[in-house]
């Protein structure tokens, strides 16, 4: 899940799960820390929704620190995340 998040952030992925997420920035007119990245997690109206990409993928996109977005590849962004907890979502 942390690939396809990278891949959104970095205009990798087909246009159709691009649309999925929002940007903080988008939403927010206040600058905060890394908002230029950050995801907005969604409320998620039945509770079923809570397991879906929508809502998990900014969850998890949001727990990696900002230092591994800035990787240039795809190889480094997943070596940088070898060993670190991510879980519970």
């Amino acid at each position: 899940m942390a690939v396809v998040m990278y891949k959104v952030d970095n205009n990798l992925s087909p246009r159709y799960l691009k649309r999925i997420f929002t940007n903080i920035s988008c939403i927010h007119s206040q600058n905060l820390m890394n908002s230029q990245s950050n995801c907005h997690i969604p409320r998620p109206r039945p509770e079923s929704a809570k397991g879906s990409l929508h809502c998990k993928g900014p969850v998890l996109w949001n727990k990696i620190p900002f230092e591994n977005w800035q990787y240039p590849n795809l190889s480094d962004f997943k070596n940088s995340l070898n060993g670190k907890d991510l879980l519970p979502l």
